[in-house]
């Protein structure tokens, strides 16, 4: 996924038990779409996991 090169770091939680991915991206300001960049991101945690309800929280490096 293009994206991909878009992101710098994420922390991502995993709670089996209520089938949940929670992740904060850390998304670059050179992406030309920031929120379409989140959306591949949850929809490719989706696609590898798809018992599991994925929230996305995207973060900005102002280090930049």
């Amino acid at each position: 996924m293009k994206e991909d090169s878009y992101i710098t770091a994420a922390a991502v939680h995993t709670d089996p038990d209520r089938a949940e991915i929670r992740c904060d991206a850390v998304i670059s300001f050179d992406a030309p779409d920031r929120l379409a960049v989140a959306l591949a991101l949850r929809q490719k945690l989706m696609e590898e996991y798809p018992d599991y309800t994925v929230r996305i929280t995207p973060d900005t490096d102002f280090s930049e």
